[in-house]
């Protein structure tokens, strides 16, 4: 086995068809928040 192959076939396709669900809007909903939270505490003056 190569050290290229330690994986071997893991059954991944990176073209397959993408089921998305609530909760990834809901996760890049909560990061856009926070993000927006931080921008804000480091702009705003204390």
């Amino acid at each position: 086995m190569a050290a290229t192959d330690e994986n071997g076939e893991v059954g991944f396709n990176p073209f397959g068809r993408q089921k998305r669900r609530r909760s990834d809007y809901v996760m890049v909903a909560t990061a856009f928040v926070a993000i927006a939270v931080l921008v804000a505490w480091a702009i705003l003056p204390r």
